[in-house]
């Protein structure tokens, strides 16, 4: 009777060490939590995270070069942000790289009044940004790609806290900025519109997941798993889910004083969809790689973005600031 009982106690521990042994994840974001962050709750919300034996903790962020300096000093396992901000780190000798960029095209786009169809239509008039602003470099370029030249438009610098009011109130005709975050901030004084970089053809990676050198080799199995459980997160999110995500974030951070609220992020989710579905990561799909798969011609043609404005090596290559190896061979 008692070796019957010490067998059963035996197997019942076995069965609770079992139940709890699912491998911890702590995830570096960007900022507090958000309608860019929906995936990652979502994966949280429909049990993708324990279902892949993953017991995930989500830690708030105050920026995402922020968050891109506490991943590569090995605080967090692993870090959500603009991939765009990761690139520039890694060409800067921090020692992280993605690996998932689900959110294919970048937000940064220039918002414009609604009719307006191409910047040329602008010119003689003011663009707004803010010294501060990761695309802020890339400003020229993009004026260049969209067929003008910087000398043809006057370009005024504020604080980012006065970015919007600045376009909203007629004092620029063009803003520099996320079209994601701006549009439902700013379009309620005046109706607009966005050209994003992606349309000019210059490609900028957006949200993603990203790690650090080490961590990729010591826990590749963990990440793999980790990848699949957020990719699953998005596409739930993004296909007709939004009301019920945004309503689990908020439920999830009760006491949390928001930045924005629930409508606008719910119409934010909806706005990011087609960065996340873009043409070529429409085709990626359709050829059986998942959402979250990185293209090496896109990133050959961030990285020629980069080296024109300084942010690359001439001889940086793609293969050192990303890696697909989590995924599953198509």
């Amino acid at each position: 009777m008692k070796l019957r009982l010490t067998l059963a106690t035996f197997v019942i521990a076995s069965c609770m060490t079992g139940a709890s042994a699912a491998d911890k994840v702590v995830i570096q974001t960007d900022w507090q939590p958000g309608f860019s962050h929906a995936g990652l709750y979502a994966a949280k919300m429909k049990g993708y995270f324990d279902e892949a034996g993953l017991e995930v903790q989500l830690l708030d962020g105050n920026g995402g070069s922020a968050a891109v300096q506490l991943v590569g000093a090995g605080q967090a396992d692993a870090g959500w942000a603009s991939i765009a901000t990761v690139a520039f780190a890694r060409g800067n000798g921090v020692p992280v790289k993605s690996i998932a960029t689900y959110m294919r095209a970048s937000e940064n786009a220039l918002i414009v009044p609604r009719g307006v169809q191409n910047l040329k239509e602008l010119e003689g008039k003011a663009i707004v940004t803010t010294a501060t602003g990761g695309v802020t470099p890339f400003l020229d370029t993009f004026i260049d790609a969209a067929g003008s030249r910087r000398d043809k438009f006057n370009v005024i610098t504020v604080d980012f806290g006065a970015i919007y009011s600045t376009y909203m109130t007629g004092q620029a005709d063009a803003l520099l900025s996320g079209a994601v975050s701006a549009i439902p901030e700013v379009s309620h004084a005046r109706e607009s519109d966005y050209i994003t970089f992606d349309e000019v053809g210059l490609k900028l990676p957006g949200y993603g997941l990203f790690t650090r050198d080490e961590v990729l080799e010591e826990k590749t199995d963990v990440l793999r798993r980790l990848v699949e459980a957020v990719g699953k997160g998005w596409e739930y999110a993004l296909n007709g889910n939004e009301e019920e995500v945004i309503d689990e974030i908020i439920a999830l951070n009760p006491g949390k004083q928001f930045d924005r609220n629930r409508d606008t992020w719910i119409e934010q989710v909806r706005l990011l969809k087609p960065f996340f579905y873009t043409e070529s990561a429409s085709e990626d799909l359709r050829e059986g790689r998942p959402l979250g798969w990185h293209s090496q011609e896109e990133w050959s043609a961030t990285l020629d973005l980069y080296r024109s404005v300084g942010f690359a090596a001439h001889d940086a290559s793609p293969e050192d600031y990303f890696t697909n190896e989590l995924f599953p061979a198509p």
